[in-house]
């Protein structure tokens, strides 16, 4: 009788435990990458990097997981080009968007993008994690640019773009905010008093004879 009444109890517990699981959404990394472009077309000529000049910008931003599957990224990237001997920053880039987790180490990102010289569009962007690390991790990105305004004709460019991101480090001991997961807990654990109540003192309350 006792380990039938064991045997009750573990199940019970079992169906409460799940109020008890711990979810890491939403989830903040931060990140800092290199990105050249490679090519620019337009309707008046096509420009290669390395060759008519030479530019380079520098993706930084923070990206807020919502769920495992979507997100929002933030990302200000500082253009420098050099040309005829001439170095300086070209323009700075607003960069807000959308992210997408494709599966197998692969996100989609679509981003809207506001540059400082005037010029605006979208960036489609393709990212696969190459290396895997448990508080940081190396990616690599295909970035699309396209971009109008400022009195200039429309372009597409191609680029590549290497970067870390980093994320909150997991300490095995965090007491409060330990504590702070358990406290908001009991407006859970108020819903199964009668299941706890009802077979603890089942269990193990004291049999009183009648007389």
């Amino acid at each position: 009788m006792i380990q039938i009444k064991h045997a009750i109890l573990f199940a019970l517990l079992a169906i409460t435990s799940p109020i008890f699981s711990q979810t890491t959404y939403p989830k903040i990394t931060g990140y800092f990458s290199v990105m050249h472009p490679i090519v620019t077309i337009s309707s008046e000529e096509t420009a290669v990097n390395f060759r008519d000049y030479y530019s380079v910008n520098f993706p930084t931003g923070i990206n807020i997981w919502k769920s495992a599957k979507i997100g929002f990224s933030f990302e200000i990237a500082p253009s420098v080009r050099t040309e005829d001997g001439i170095s300086k920053v070209n323009s700075v880039l607003f960069h807000p968007g959308v992210l997408v987790a494709l599966g197998h180490g692969y996100t989609f990102a679509g981003r809207a993008a506001f540059e400082t010289s005037g010029r605006f569009g979208v960036t489609p962007v393709i990212t696969k994690t190459i290396i895997k690390n448990t508080n940081s991790s190396f990616y690599v990105s295909l970035p699309f640019p396209i971009r109008f305004g400022n009195d200039h004709p429309a372009t597409f460019t191609s680029g590549i773009q290497l970067g870390i991101a980093f994320k909150k480090k997991k300490y095995e001991r965090e007491p409060n905010i330990q504590f702070k997961r358990i406290t908001s807990l009991f407006p859970k654990i108020r819903y199964n008093w009668f299941w706890w109540s009802s077979s603890i003192s089942w269990l193990y309350a004291p049999r009183f004879s009648r007389k």
